[in-house]
């Protein structure tokens, strides 16, 4: 009888895997999935056509007009009492605008209507500017709106609030009679 629980515990003993075994077992195990996950898949699509990008269609007039380069392209058109806004700081920017409502529908309580935003990378419109505009058409300032700024990116950077026609900032063009935000670092 002692033979045979000897036996069966030789038996068990070599069943079991030794801890280099399962270390062993880990490493390559590990390697595996590390490898499994490296690996990336891609696909695209190429077109044959010299040019993929669709014609600018005039609404006005339904007809195709011609692409632009990037090089020939011409600087944004101006816009009297529009805003054009120059990031000449190294932030990513917020622009908000408060547009005063006007006297027929300011109540005492209420004289602004909801904020409206822009955002802009790090110096993007620091050369020229851009000039902002709506989803529902043009922008244009007028006295009493406020402008205020900050950076997006955590550097704890603001500028403004700036009352249009009160403040310094925003400057009116005077030929252009465009206002120009320039957000300097």
């Amino acid at each position: 009888m002692r033979q045979l629980i000897r036996h069966r515990a030789k038996i068990a003993m070599a069943a079991k895997p030794s801890i280099g075994q399962l270390i062993l077992a880990a490493i390559g195990g590990g390697s595996i999935a590390f490898l499994l996950t490296q690996l990336q898949f891609s696909a695209w699509i190429e077109t044959n056509a010299p040019d993929a990008t669709p014609p600018i269609i005039d609404v006005g007039t339904n007809k195709p007009q011609p692409q632009q380069s990037k090089a020939s392209a011409t600087p944004q058109a101006v816009l009297p009492d529009g805003l054009r806004i120059r990031n000449t700081s190294p932030h990513a920017v917020r622009v908000v605008l408060l547009v005063r409502r006007a006297d027929t529908e300011a109540t005492a309580t209420n004289t602004y209507q909801a904020p409206i935003h822009w955002d802009f990378a790090p110096q993007e419109g620091s050369q020229n500017g851009l000039l902002l505009s709506l989803p529902e058409g043009n922008l244009k300032l007028h006295a009493g709106d406020i402008l205020t700024a900050f950076a997006t990116d955590g550097a704890r950077r603001y500028w403004g609030p700036y009352v249009v026609g009160t403040t310094g900032q925003p400057i009116r063009q005077t030929s252009t009679g465009e206002w120009q935000l320039v957000l300097k670092p």
